[in-house]
């Protein structure tokens, strides 16, 4: 029976000893003592002694009568058979959510709703249940009433301040609760730990006071102040002293701090009481304030990740869930301010990031203005550190409370935090921090390790920090307020050397074939392990946006000659993994720093590769002829060359045919024997203009030859391309079988080098041939997979030609209006590029409205081929 197993007293089981009880009990509800509509707080003095003596009877110590009834409640509810009944009685004793207890407002004459569902042998089993939850809920009455008249007896305390309303924080809570069960063999003990802000104290407070009717001897509340701004944290000592007084030890307290703890563990010897110890600072500061008997619990908060004590029990307090954070905001809004505008909710929420604190701030500068547009100030505030500083910070609430958690930590780590604060991009790893604080890797490493340990730092993936927005903003305040700290110029120098020193290395491993080089960086202190590929590419792909934001930064601070450096080294990366909004900014900015023709060649030629992918022809052109104007000025012929090749491969693009034949053969006389690469792009090329009108076998004779140096060179990247050519070109062929083949090697291979804008054609490729062949359901699924691939990245052609896949395929499984309105779409893409394609689906647009069933025109020889 649990914790009420010793209310069977004399003969026979628990269950005869619950209906004796039970009998009892309805005798007492007879004499009025109880209400059925609610539990009585005001029994009246010639009553309360028949409930006293039933109580005594039942439970000499009348500390725990009230859990030992609900015990029986459970017990008497797990004796219903399955079904309707059972789950009425379970939701209205709340068996099923909430197990704390008691729950008396919902104890009422809606209790009877349950009776009509139970049959004839139950009916005795609603009576049972009705009375125990009535007695459960008036109990308490009688237990203060007994505190009060023993003399000498303990006194319940309860010292805990008001529970609040929380958001989003069910699952803690329930975790909380079931953490602090009955019948634990060890004391639990819980530790809350978060940053600043998070709602730490509301969270283990509230759960005390859930917890109240289990633990009915007391709840106690300390702040041990470890934390707060401009105060030191109480000893164990002065922590102890507070606690004796708290239940009121009178006596002369011992001056020695474990004989304080013991006389605190005496004291709490087998009572029932939770405790809440706040903003602790160290387990050493918790440990002589434990009690020492199972029937107690702890609940401790602290901004650190205390060392585990045995039997312990950790829960990482996190800033609010998005939806759970726009709810707060909005339950703490004017009614006029509920209604809609859940966008500049959620933006006005994100700019908090999601912190309860900052939160309830905003919400209460939203009640004194209630005339400001929230589009505004989701703006402000999204926009401008300064700005959203004013809201969630004006009066230095945030910063107090950030403040005493920096004022914690050692110097050498608060020179840390403000230099990572001034980075440019949101996250860093060990090898940034170590570039930037002139550390070695292992100390970085220690440092970061201990500020995670301190909620200063976020960790969302292994190896990867970042800070939480408004820790940010607190630190970059003091960074830049601070004379003798580093300077934003001399962190993005010292950023940029170990950007590009790392480049250098992780480039040629993933790009073998025409990877950019960098000057040797001499002083940068972080030393790094060798990488292979695979390392390089997680490196890199958690640094690109870091990398970026770099670039931005160092063009705002005029460093250009770093500026064109990083450029040129991460260009073929942005371009190859399909970041090509960042490459367009990139390669803009390096552009504008160029100061001599050869790196403004290199600018325009890696800018005209973006706009070659994201298919803005003439933009693309416009760079490349930049770039060869250049090359040519200075007598680079290889450079030249490779220009050259480009411009013919883009007229091809358009549809220039006699353009692209006379650029690709001036490309070949200008490149040299030698140049393998530019010779093996070249050919590639000319294979896709004879493809284009419709020379397939000659086409295949410069794929064959390209391919075959690409894999000379180990040029991976450049083989999956020709091989999806290939293919293409022998479903042009009618030999569907090879085609596939080749589609699904190309396909392998630009999944192994992560070329996402291949990716894109080879999806759509198979779109188109498995509409060839019939199969226009797996056609269709591909032809879908390379839209989101396209749209993703941004590439505006390989969008029409998912478009148009899709259309075609929908057309082959005879759902014409929708095979039309993709059609549309694709004729609207491929007429603003201006391409060949665009005539190719305007004839199966026409086709579609005569009636006649769509399939592959001959005009699908219009068709691109991948770069």
């Amino acid at each position: 029976m649990g914790s009420g197993g010793d209310l069977a007293t004399s003969g026979g089981t628990t269950t005869w000893a619950r209906h004796d009880l039970v009998r009892e009990l309805g005798q007492v509800r007879e004499r009025g003592i109880m209400r059925v509509d609610s539990p009585n707080p005001d029994l009246r003095p010639r009553e309360l002694p028949i409930l006293r003596t039933v109580a005594h009877r039942w439970d000499p110590s009348r500390r725990s009568f009230a859990n030992k009834l609900l015990d029986l409640v459970r017990e008497a509810v797990s004796e219903i058979p399955d079904g309707l009944a059972k789950e009425a009685a379970k939701r209205l004793y709340g068996l099923d959510s909430d197990p704390t207890f008691p729950r008396p407002s919902q104890w009422r004459t809606e209790a009877r709703k349950m009776f009509p569902l139970l049959g004839a042998d139950e009916w005795r089993k609603g009576t049972e249940l009705e009375i125990l939850g009535l007695v459960a809920g008036n109990v308490e009455v009688l237990v203060a009433d007994e505190r009060r008249v023993e003399p000498g007896a303990w006194r319940p305390i309860r010292a805990l301040p008001r529970s609040t309303r929380l958001v989003g924080r069910d699952a803690e809570l329930r975790q909380l609760v079931e953490a602090c069960g009955p019948e634990r063999e060890h004391m639990p003990l819980c530790f809350l730990h978060g940053m600043a802000g998070v709602g730490k104290t509301a969270l283990a407070v509230t759960a005390a006071h859930l917890l109240a009717n289990r633990y009915d001897d007391g709840q106690l509340y300390l702040n041990l102040h470890g934390f707060t701004a401009g105060r030191e944290p109480l000893t164990a000592y002065e922590a102890l002293g507070a606690l004796l007084r708290q239940v009121d030890v009178t006596t002369p307290l011992p001056q020695d701090v474990d004989e304080r703890s013991a006389l605190w563990r005496r004291h709490l010897s087998g009572r029932r009481v939770v405790l809440v110890l706040d903003n602790a600072v160290s387990a050493e500061q918790l440990e002589p304030l434990l009690p020492g008997t199972p029937t107690c619990a702890v609940l401790a908060t602290s901004r650190r990740h205390l060392d585990a004590v045995d039997h312990s029990w950790e829960l990482t307090v996190d800033s609010l869930a998005p939806d759970d954070a726009v709810e707060l905001l909005r339950s703490a809004l004017p009614a006029d301010h509920r209604i809609g505008q859940v966008h500049e909710l959620r933006r006005i929420a994100d700019a908090c990031g999601r912190l309860p604190l900052a939160l309830h701030i905003t919400a209460r500068h939203i009640h004194r203005r209630p005339r400001e547009p929230l589009a505004g100030l989701a703006q402000g505030m999204a926009s401008s550190p300064v700005r959203r500083s004013r809201v969630v910070d004006k009066h230095g609430a945030i910063s107090n409370a950030l403040l005493a958690s920096y004022h914690r930590v050692d110097p050498r780590d608060r020179e840390v935090l403000r230099l990572v604060s001034v980075l440019p991009g949101v996250a860093f790893t060990t090898g940034v921090v170590s570039a930037v604080c002139r550390l070695d890797g292992d100390e970085a490493e220690g440092v970061l390790d201990g500020l995670y340990e301190d909620h200063l730092v976020e960790n969302p993936a292994p190896g990867v920090y970042q800070l939480h927005d408004l820790v940010r903003d607190f630190l970059r305040r003091l960074a830049f307020a601070d004379p003798g700290s580093a300077g934003l110029r001399r962190v993005l120098t010292d950023l940029a050397r170990h950007y590009a020193r790392r480049l250098a290395e992780v480039v040629p491993l993933l790009y073998p074939a025409g990877a950019a080089t960098a000057d040797p960086a001499s002083n940068d202190p972080a030393t790094t392990d060798p990488l292979d590929p695979a390392s390089a590419r997680t490196w890199l792909d958690v640094e690109r946006d870091g990398i970026v934001a770099t670039i931005e930064a160092l063009a705002r601070e005029g460093e250009d000659d770093a500026v064109v450096e990083l450029a040129a080294l991460v260009a073929q990366d942005l371009c190859t993994r399909g970041h090509l909004r960042s490459a367009l900014t990139v390669h803009r900015l390096a552009i504008g720093a160029a100061a001599d023709d050869g790196r403004r060649a290199g600018a325009e030629e890696d800018l005209g590769v973006v706009h070659l992918e994201i298919g803005d022809f003439p933009e693309a052109l416009r760079c490349f002829r930049a770039a060869l104007g250049f090359r040519a000025r200075s007598g680079d012929r290889a450079g030249a060359a490779r220009l050259l090749n480009r411009i013919g491969f883009t007229h091809e693009r358009t549809g220039e045919y006699a353009s692209a034949e006379a650029a690709l053969a001036e490309s070949l006389e200008f490149s040299d024997a030698e140049d393998l690469a530019t010779r093996a792009q070249t050919l590639h090329s000319m294979g896709a203009v004879r493809w284009r009108q419709a020379n397939y076998e000659g086409a295949l004779e410069c794929f064959w030859p390209a391919l075959r140096i690409r894999r000379r060179l180990g040029d991976r990247h450049g083989q999956g391309r020709t091989l999806n050519n290939i293919g293409f070109t022998f479903h042009r062929l009618g030999r569907q079988r090879r085609a596939l083949a080749f589609l699904r090697h190309a396909w392998r291979l630009a999944g192994e080098t992560d070329d996402v804008p291949a990716s894109a054609t080879i999806l759509n490729n198979f779109g188109f041939v498995l509409a060839g062949t019939g199969h226009c359901d797996a056609g269709l699924a591909f032809a879908r997979e390379g839209l989101g691939t396209a749209r993703r990245i941004g590439t505006q052609y390989e969008e029409g030609r998912a478009l148009w896949g899709i259309g075609v395929n929908l057309g082959g499984l005879g759902r014409r209006e929708e095979a039309e309105a993709h059609l549309r779409e694709a004729l609207a893409i491929f007429a603003e590029l201006r391409v060949p394609e665009a005539r190719a689906v305007a004839d199966e647009v026409r086709a579609s409205l005569a009636g006649s069933v769509l399939a592959l025109p001959d005009g699908e020889a219009d068709q691109a081929l991948t770069p």
